[in-house]
């Protein structure tokens, strides 16, 4: 139990926030959103994980380079347009929308890869279908529903 004031109190509930975006119509709003969420994190001793932060802006619906808002006592990585940077949300790369090509990719790299090692173990036919089932499938099924 910790102490607030002259009163007790327990920490009943965790929240946890894993992904936040913060759409806005100028980049001045966003650094006051930005101040706004990094004052509530202070508030109220949560963690912000500015290393896995991304800014990216849009301006006429391009990507263009940021400025690398402040996020605590770092600065937010900026997603370079010009090197075809993305940001990676469960899987899936994203810039000025899913790169689709990329995402089907990084797939077909992935199961090539772990199906090569599994048919070069000795399992029999049916663990071999429940392994692949187990660790093959799971890599393209997510992706492949979002970015489809």
């Amino acid at each position: 139990m910790g102490e607030l004031g002259k009163r007790n109190v327990s920490r009943t509930h965790s929240l946890f926030v894993d992904d936040l975006k913060v759409f806005l119509e100028s980049h001045t709003l966003l650094k006051e959103s930005n101040e706004v969420i990094d004052q509530a994190s202070l508030d109220t001793g949560t963690c912000y994980g500015a290393s896995k932060c991304a800014e990216i802006v849009f301006e006429l619906g391009k990507m263009v380079k940021g400025e690398r808002l402040q996020v605590l006592q770092e600065r937010m990585k900026i997603l370079d347009p010009d090197q075809e940077e993305v940001y990676k949300f469960l899987g899936v790369e994203q810039a000025d929308g899913i790169k689709t090509k990329r995402v089907y990719e990084r797939i077909k790299k992935e199961v090539t890869k772990r199906l090569k090692i599994l048919i070069k173990s000795e399992l029999n036919d049916e663990n071999l279908i429940q392994t692949i089932n187990l660790k093959v499938i799971p890599v393209a099924a997510y992706p492949m529903n979002v970015a489809g």
